[in-house]
């Protein structure tokens, strides 16, 4: 039975069809998936800034406490994290993609500028 035989059939029997998280919503609301919405503040209100702390004593520390070694280990293990960072990133930028509703599009917005 095909999608639109499928939805004639629900209405007609007047049964509730659940909604499709993977099928395009071209109209903003109503939401089907308003609890999402709630994910977006808390994600706002969650995570930290570097402005927020004071990383000198961390940087002397750098400079002075560790071998030439250990200091190319910590910049390669950063810089595998920051790759990591973009690919998480993008992951939840592109989510809209496979899921288009847009509440998902915002909570994967949200996520997406906060890593």
């Amino acid at each position: 039975m095909s999608e639109s035989e499928n939805a004639n059939t629900n209405a007609s029997t007047g049964a509730d069809t659940e909604p499709d998280i993977f099928s395009e919503r071209t109209q903003l609301k109503p939401y089907e998936y308003s609890e999402f919405l709630d994910y977006v503040e808390a994600i706002r209100n969650s995570y930290w800034v570097h402005t927020e702390f004071n990383f000198d004593g961390d940087v002397q520390d750098f400079k002075v406490n560790t071998t030439p070694a250990e200091q190319t280990v910590i910049k390669r293990t950063m810089l595998a994290i920051a790759q990591i960072e973009v690919q998480v990133k993008t992951f939840w930028s592109d989510i809209y993609e496979e899921m288009p509703k847009a509440e998902v599009g915002n909570v994967g917005m949200t996520f997406a500028e906060s890593e």
